[in-house]
């Protein structure tokens, strides 16, 4: 806030940068290998390797395309934003929280299965639109507890909770789930992965 800057500023300077970066990569040529000769007709397995290498040579800094000036800066404003918020355990989990809740993977369905249709016991949450929604829709409050409330009985209940929000909510859509999903404590297993991949994608992006 001291550098002006929000939430979504940070995420779209990091994502430009991201860009940016893989631009350059792009147009920085790989090292040649050197070729391996077989001398007199012998396997290359039996030639004796020699001491002698050829060094590596880098790309210069001038043949790579220069980046422009307003990414430079959004780069600066966005590593001086990490330094402090990487310092700052509150705003950090703020900060995980919001990109978990707004991050959507496009190439999920959009719609639901037809009515009848059965659950596997490895299923996508995705592939479920209609239950990702009850997690989604208590993703803040189920972070929260696991922050100031871990291994608690209000965590446990609010677990619970969830199993039987769920459960419900296949019944409404005319689903059922697996015989190796009616356990509810595997349904809880697949609930607690779930938040845990949006929080460990968050920290990767």
């Amino acid at each position: 806030e001291r550098e002006g800057g929000t939430v979504l500023n940070i995420i779209n300077a990091a994502e430009k940068l991201d860009k940016e970066e893989n631009t350059l990569l792009l147009h920085t040529p790989p090292p040649r290998k050197r070729p391996y000769k077989s001398l007199a007709g012998t396997p290359p397995s039996k030639l004796t390797p020699t001491t002698t290498t050829t060094p590596i040579t880098t790309p210069s800094s001038s043949s790579r395309s220069p980046l422009p000036t307003d990414v430079l800066t959004q780069a600066k404003r966005a590593a001086s934003f990490t330094k402090s918020i990487l310092s700052n355990g509150t705003l950090y989990k703020r900060i995980l929280l919001s990109m978990a809740l707004t991050r959507t993977n496009p190439r999920t369905p959009q719609t639901d299965p037809g009515v009848g249709t059965t659950i596997p016991a490895n299923f996508f949450w995705g592939c479920y639109p209609s239950l990702e929604n009850v997690l989604r829709s208590h993703m803040a409050e189920y972070y929260k507890l696991s922050t100031l409330h871990k291994q608690t009985r209000m965590q446990q209940d609010f677990n619970n909770k969830l199993v039987t929000l769920v459960k419900a909510k296949a019944k409404e859509m005319g689903w059922k789930f697996a015989p190796l999903m009616e356990d509810d404590k595997k349904i809880r297993d697949r609930i607690r992965c779930f938040f845990k991949t949006h929080i460990q994608n968050s920290k990767k992006r």
